[in-house]
């Protein structure tokens, strides 16, 4: 229905206009008759003229100044409208050099309307660089949530080995040092009385996870701190009891190890699907503003041509009013110049011949 109205609305405001050209061509047929085509040549070359009369007028005056500056003197002079004169080809001279002036900054302004803001160009440069940056972000983690799906058996297996790859280590080391430590301290009966404590004490216990270990380890170190006869819990028998601290930490991690990587795992790509649709929401951002931007960039030929339609229109009014004015002054000028003319001749036919010539004007 909008589109229907807006149709007939433009239908009918092209028939007003045929309408009323219509109108106004048999207005001017009837007006003129037999001359109907000289009337319209007269109208068109009469609208022409005006829109060029202004720099028409400016050829005139860039023409008598340059009259002006090729003469010494100027023959027609007359002594008591020397400064008049003078005045006259200063106003020619402004108005000249002020109408340059102004084409040159409407020019210049035209120009400037035409360009794009250069902070626009920069801002946009800028808005390019995040949307592709972005754009490869968003694209490489839809990427990698499927291949979680299709390849998280793998994926699980091979952190799987790589986690237990770093901890069976440990647990070597640590029973080596175990059993060098147990060594020495089962050559002392006191020790080895303490040794076997500890070993009925975790074997009794035998933590599950790494909470109960370390609170085993807390509560054996206090008990053999007292012992200071066997070094307390910095000699032999603390060394063994953090080196098996460090095993059983490691074992009931490799003892947990597949649940601990999946749990992993999943919490890993269980963030996927928020980073992808914040980055999609961000992507649209940097889109739409890429846009906005891209179509404040573009050259504004509409305001170009604005700014140059207002120059001109104010260039028109502007030397029509002056030149008026100066051509006004100038026909007053030559009134009172042949008056005083008319008046000098009238005078020298009742003089004698030797007067007249005496009431020469001097020559400038």
């Amino acid at each position: 229905m909008d589109i229907l109205v807006a149709f007939l609305r433009g239908v009918t405001s092209l028939v007003g206009i045929l309408i009323s050209l219509g109108v106004m061509v048999l207005t001017l047929f009837l007006l003129g008759r037999e001359h109907f085509g000289s009337v319209l040549y007269g109208l068109v070359r009469t609208l022409g003229n005006l829109l060029i009369a202004p720099f028409g007028f400016l050829r005139r005056l860039a023409l008598d100044i340059a009259e002006f500056g090729n003469r010494t003197s100027d023959p027609y002079e007359h002594r008591h409208l020397y400064l008049l004169r003078r005045f006259l080809a200063w106003q020619q001279a402004t108005i000249l050099i002020v109408a340059c002036v102004f084409i040159g900054i409407g020019v210049a302004s035209s120009w400037s309307a035409l360009l794009p803001d250069p902070e626009v160009l920069k801002l946009l440069k800028e808005t390019r660089s995040k949307t592709v940056s972005t754009r490869v972000q968003l694209e490489t983690k839809i990427d990698e949530e499927q291949r979680s799906i299709t390849q998280r058996s793998q994926r699980i297996a091979e952190a799987l080995e790589r986690y237990r790859a770093e901890r069976e280590p440990i647990v070597e080391r640590s029973a080596r040092e175990m059993t060098r430590l147990a060594g020495d301290l089962r050559s002392n009966p006191e020790t080895q009385v303490l040794l076997q404590f500890l070993e009925r004490e975790i074997t009794r216990e035998s933590p599950g996870d790494t909470r109960a270990v370390n609170g085993l380890h807390r509560r054996l170190r206090g008990r053999i701190e007292g012992a200071t006869w066997v070094g307390g819990a910095e000699g032999t028998l603390g060394r063994w009891l953090e080196s098996w601290k460090t095993k059983a930490i490691a074992e009931v991690e490799l003892a947990h190890a597949r649940t601990t990587v999946e749990d992993e795992y999943d919490r890993q790509v269980a963030g996927l699907p928020s980073e992808i649709k914040e980055l999609r929401t961000r992507l649209q951002s940097l889109e739409e503003t890429q846009a906005r931007l891209e179509k404040m960039s573009k050259l504004k030929w509409g305001k170009a041509l604005l700014t140059l339609g207002t120059t001109y229109i104010t260039l028109f009014w502007m030397i029509l009013l002056a030149g008026l004015l100066l051509e006004l002054f100038r026909s007053w000028i030559g009134v009172v110049t042949d008056v005083r003319d008319l008046r000098s001749g009238l005078t020298a036919t009742d003089r004698p011949a030797e007067v007249v010539q005496h009431n020469l004007p001097p020559s400038v």
